[in-house]
């Protein structure tokens, strides 16, 4: 089933492309890496808690071996043109490649992170699936209070419930900005670096993962403006300061049957990758609709291999 019908412009595509790599302050294509799928819906099989933990014997009967009692789990996804779109009066057809066309399409390229952000975050930090029934969950210390904080206990306490669960150990640590400073000032943290006095940025970045026994660290910068359109911009970060996200992340083009807590399911049956399309409206051709838009779905696939931690 195919959804496009505009025109594709192949120069703007390949821009779009190109800065959804440099796309540095998002994490939620990180988090949710991307899978490619042949279908635009259909069931597929996925690892969850459920396919890790039935033993099975590995010797053979007088009919053969045996077989295994685990069965892998299944998820069913629709992807759908998800997207957005700007409005540019031109007075007259300008060639393809203007500068207000490029700058256009980049602005709804990064609309379109911040969206896929929004999203995940808001399922990440729900704590109505975090609540230890359905999901592990647990309550830490303070960050911002650096003197008495722990993050290392707290994201090895965080690991070992997820892991108990399942059986199998979360690699990824999911933290914003903010949080980002509050470590960098934490007390325990500085005490595992030799020198701490002289502790930076990028030292925390590089070595702050295998402080707690994790191989992963995103870290958001993703910011939105928490007030109405009309009234006065105000910032407010995408991930909530009260929450830091332990959880099992999918290698880079990994199959779904990797354990992992979710992932991006990207259908290029329509058109590849990120696409831009341009439709012309008004007398003359004098407004011009560019849409960025991709065929996907976020899809959660178990919980139990993420454990929400409480930081404040």
């Amino acid at each position: 089933m195919a959804f496009q019908t505009s025109p594709v412009r192949s120069d703007l595509t390949n821009l779009v492309n190109e800065y959804a790599l440099k796309a540095e302050n998002f994490v939620a294509d990180s988090v949710f890496p991307p899978a490619s799928v042949s279908l635009q819906s259909a069931t597929v099989s996925v690892a969850t808690r459920e396919s890790m933990l039935s033993p099975v014997s590995l010797d053979k009967t007088k009919d053969g071996f045996t077989v295994a009692d685990t069965k892998l789990g299944k998820m069913t996804y629709s992807c759908l043109p998800k997207g957005t779109s700007e409005v540019i009066d031109a007075q007259i057809q300008a060639p393809p490649g203007w500068i207000e066309e490029r700058d256009t399409v980049n602005t709804l390229m990064a609309r379109v992170h911040l969206a896929k952000e929004i999203e995940i975050a808001s399922t990440l930090q729900n704590t109505a699936v975090w609540d230890d029934t359905i999901a592990p969950y647990y309550d830490g210390s303070v960050w911002a209070t650096a003197a008495t904080a722990t993050p290392v206990k707290d994201i090895q306490t965080a690991v070992m419930e997820s892991e108990d669960l399942t059986g199998v150990a979360p690699d990824t640590l999911v933290i914003n900005s903010q949080q980002l400073a509050w470590l960098l000032s934490a007390a325990e943290v500085r005490s595992s670096f030799p020198g701490s006095a002289a502790l930076t940025v990028p030292m925390l970045l590089a070595n702050l993962a295998p402080i707690f026994g994790l191989t992963k660290l995103f870290v958001s910068r993703a910011k939105q403006n928490s007030s109405k359109v009309e009234d006065t911009f105000t910032a407010a970060a995408v991930w909530s300061n009260d929450y830091a996200m332990v959880c099992k992340t999918a290698s880079p083009g990994a199959p779904l049957t990797e354990p992992s807590i979710g992932r991006t399911l990207e259908w290029d049956g329509d058109t590849p990758g990120w696409t831009v399309t341009v439709d012309y409206i008004g007398a003359n051709k004098k407004q011009w609709v560019y849409t960025v838009s991709r065929n996907y779905e976020q899809k959660l696939i178990d919980p139990a291999f993420g454990c929400l931690v409480k930081v404040t």
